[in-house]
């Protein structure tokens, strides 16, 4: 509860209302490991331009998973997403 330290609404806000700064920290954002990606259930289009990359080769969820470093499940559940 640091008044220096903004609650992450008050971030979102800050960013809807500057988009010079959404860009740079959805950037940042998106520069995170997949597996970081997953835990917060949101992927960048890098991800899912991956997962179709990787199953247009034909591997098995399971190589997916673990060339994106994410699990089989979640490979699954992304891949009913696009």
């Amino acid at each position: 509860m640091d008044k220096n330290l903004p609650a992450s609404s008050g971030v979102l806000a800050y960013a809807d209302s500057k988009p010079e700064f959404r860009k740079k920290l959805m950037d940042t954002y998106y520069a995170l490991p997949y597996d970081v990606q997953a835990r917060a259930g949101m992927f960048s289009p890098q991800f899912y331009e991956d997962l179709k990359r990787l199953k247009a080769k034909g591997l098995p969820n399971t190589e997916i998973g673990k060339q994106l470093g994410i699990s089989c499940k979640t490979v699954k559940i992304s891949l009913g997403r696009i």
